[in-house]
């Protein structure tokens, strides 16, 4: 059985591939939130989500434990101060 990343090839086809499939996963999410399609549709829909940002983090060579360290700073900081604390871009 062949999966979505089995398909991808890591170049710059590939990175293009798995981002448009996690907009693509945000928006359907975001949809079966606005149309109040119940827990069950919204919990799939995330799962979607979570497991094709983790190929896109894999893609980058982040680990989940680095995003992991992220969120445990961002929880024991406020939203305003974590925001300012940021690089400019």
């Amino acid at each position: 059985m062949s999966t979505f990343l089995d398909s991808l090839k890591y170049d710059k086809d590939g990175l293009v591939a798995v981002v448009a499939q996690v907009r693509e996963e945000a928006g359907e999410l975001c949809q079966s939130l606005e149309q109040q399609e119940g827990r069950e549709r919204s919990a799939s829909e995330m799962a979607d989500l979570l497991y094709h940002a983790m190929v896109l983090l894999n893609v980058q060579g982040v680990s989940l434990e680095e995003v992991m360290r992220v969120l445990r700073q961002r929880f024991a900081t406020s939203g305003l101060e974590e925001k300012a604390s940021r690089k400019p871009k």
